[in-house]
């Protein structure tokens, strides 16, 4: 039995546990984070921060204030409007002081260990 790794996210009505691999983005509202994934749209009451803290790092970055991104759902970066495209066609901004990170992480991320092509020589 392989473990999945879970956050609890508890609204007005229930607490539902949300692999991480299904979360696109996080947005904060004020007090009240919005988490979006392939099966809620969620409205939390607890702040965006407290989710980093629990969530961590990788895949997830927090591309502005506002917003923690699961880049295993981006597709396309736009260096000129300054956001990321996500699989779901949803738009995310990046802010100007945290845009040569994002490009280093997705770099660090989609870096593919080089590969010999060359046949050995069998003697």
């Amino acid at each position: 039995m392989q473990i999945v790794p879970k956050i609890m996210v508890s609204d007005t009505k229930s607490i539902h546990m949300i692999p991480l691999h299904e979360i696109k983005y996080l947005e904060a509202q004020g007090s009240y984070t919005r988490i979006v994934s392939d099966q809620h749209d969620i409205i939390a009451s607890r702040p965006l921060c407290d989710y980093i803290a629990q969530i961590g790092g990788l895949p997830f970055y927090r591309t502005h204030n506002s917003y923690l991104v699961n880049l295993n759902s981006a597709i396309r970066y736009d260096k000129q409007s300054r956001y990321i495209l996500l699989d779901n066609e949803e738009k995310i901004m990046v802010s100007c002081r945290r845009r040569e990170g994002l490009i280093g992480t997705l770099q660090a991320m989609l870096t593919v260990p080089q590969i010999s092509l060359r046949t050995p020589d069998f003697a």
